[in-house]
């Protein structure tokens, strides 16, 4: 039993890892061609979470 459960680990961390990737490389509101910080500002600023200057 211990031999099939840290197969079933491992097969379950796998899975994680590859949807954290795809949700990392897919990302509709992220890009890494774009300076983060900018990035936030815009995104909230069309939520209307910043202050006025």
């Amino acid at each position: 039993m211990p031999d099939r459960l840290i197969k079933e680990i491992l097969w379950l961390a796998a899975f994680f890892i590859v949807v954290n990737l795809v949700a990392a490389c897919d990302s509709e509101k992220y890009t890494h061609k774009v300076d983060y910080a900018e990035q936030v500002e815009v995104l909230l600023t069309q939520e209307g979470l910043t202050r006025q200057r």
